[in-house]
């Protein structure tokens, strides 16, 4: 409890209500909260019992990081609707900060499990069900030693076909291998290059491809892209020995590459192949 008294010393403001005798001197220069009173003989400035409410208010306010002119702006209004004002703008505020703060978290926790993974990987297959994705792709014949230049002209297609549109949300770099030259046992070609892309009200579906929801069984390859169509026949082999029917083509992506490890040894890729669903299936 704040105790009774006619007036206030700046040293028991301070003490009362934890408030810096630098920031009250502070407020009294900015006229946000003057004392009631000053003693011309000694200078000691002094406060009245229901400034100390004023001063309380204002230091939630500062806490809630309202800005000393927005909180002065309250003060000079005093009353519930230009509170209610500042409060609800505040609140969009705040709102903005936590979904970039979530989606930071999210990108935060993406990566964390990215390590996770690769300190758990297993050689074995596990068959997974995936949702819609989308994606901005570029058909395009190469091989695993022409990855950066396929990389570099993706991202110069992709300025070139946004123009001025507003740019899509970027996720991973995803190569595929068309279906047929799967059944064919080529796997040292890829035939188109991409990223995925999050989906947002009123995008343009012209510009991107989308990889129907469905079941997928993955492989993950550790080490260079030079040995990955090895992991692509023991894959296939698998799914041909277990009788599965694959239905499109596959997607690749990098789990830890290069930006993330200097030694390929660490390096992971993930591989996912297309099948019917409902298919009898054990692990590999």
């Amino acid at each position: 409890m704040y105790p009774v008294n006619d007036k206030y010393t700046i040293a028991e403001i301070s003490r009362f209500l934890n408030i810096s005798k630098s920031a009250l001197r502070y407020y009294d220069s900015i006229g946000l909260c003057r004392p009631s009173a000053r003693d011309i003989n000694t200078g000691y400035r002094y406060y009245e019992y229901n400034q100390l409410f004023q001063l309380n208010m204002i230091g939630k306010l500062k806490k809630l990081q309202l800005s000393l002119e927005q909180i002065k702006a309250h003060s000079s209004a005093k009353n519930v609707a230009s509170l209610e004002k500042l409060l609800l703008e505040r609140r969009s505020i705040i709102e903005a900060e936590l979904a970039e703060l979530n989606e930071l978290n999210r990108q935060n926790e993406e990566l964390i499990d990215k390590i996770e993974l690769s300190k758990h990987k297993s050689s074995a297959f596990e068959v997974r069900q995936c949702p819609e994705r989308y994606l901005y792709r570029m058909n395009i014949n190469f091989s695993s030693e022409d990855l950066y230049a396929c990389i570099k002209l993706l991202y110069s297609s992709y300025i070139k076909a946004l123009h001025d549109r507003p740019s899509y949300d970027k996720g991973e770099i995803l190569l595929e291998i068309h279906q047929e030259n799967l059944e064919n046992h080529h796997f040292l070609t890829y035939n188109s290059i991409g990223f995925f892309v999050k989906p947002f009200s009123g995008m343009e579906a012209k510009q991107l491809s989308s990889i129907p929801a469905g079941t997928f069984i993955v492989a993950c390859h550790t080490g260079g892209y030079q040995t990955i169509s090895k992991t692509y026949r023991k894959l296939w082999n698998y799914i041909e020995k277990q009788g599965l029917t694959v239905t499109g083509n596959s997607i690749e992506t990098s789990i830890i590459n290069i930006s993330m490890t200097n030694n390929p040894k660490e390096f992971l890729t993930e591989i996912q192949i297309p099948i019917e669903a409902d298919q009898p299936y054990r692990n590999g």
